[in-house]
């Protein structure tokens, strides 16, 4: 089954964003496959720099940890990502093009997510983007994370189970 949710990903990230590389059965047990790009400055007060990609695949929560840990952003990154920079729906690469203070950009593709029942779900309409930051105050076993589709951006929170996207970042000084 999960060869077959493995396979439906890779296609589904080829039909919607081109991307071959991503598409070997070498991931097994959610290892990383890093894809060695560089970091954009996006002006923010923080000084966070956000790669220019995601890592290949989608981690549940404890994999993501595992493989990234302190590289991965907290919530209060990602709402810094959210209320200081300007958000445009990408409609023919299906995911936001992300303008920050000093005109700098990324791109975040609406990439889905595997639910908890390893059913891949919404490839080009959901953004789901884990953060290193727990929500344990709002459930145990729950992350924080964010969240968006074409009429919407948030940072939500969601269950370790599920199997998310994840973009890393660092700090000017690293």
């Amino acid at each position: 089954m999960k060869k077959a949710i493995f396979a439906l990903l890779c296609m589904a990230s080829i039909v919607a964003f081109g991307a071959i590389a991503a598409c070997t059965d070498d991931n097994k047990n959610d290892v990383p496959q890093t894809t060695t790009v560089g970091y954009v400055d996006l002006g923010l007060p923080s000084g966070t720099l956000w790669k220019t990609v995601n890592e290949d695949g989608v981690y549940n929560f404890n994999a993501a940890i595992a493989a990234f840990g302190d590289s991965m952003p907290t919530k209060a990154q990602f709402d810094e990502l959210t209320d200081e920079c300007d958000w445009r729906w990408n409609a023919s690469e299906k995911g936001y093009d992300i303008t920050g203070p000093n005109g700098n950009a990324i791109f975040m593709p609406a990439a889905g997510y595997v639910d908890c029942v390893d059913d891949l779900r919404r490839v080009g309409e959901l953004g789901f983007y884990w953060s290193r930051s727990t929500a344990f105050e709002i459930e145990e076993n729950f992350a924080w994370d964010l969240w968006f589709t074409v009429s919407e951006i948030d940072v939500k929170n969601s269950g370790f189970c599920h199997h998310l996207s994840v973009r890393l970042v660092k700090n000017q000084q690293q």
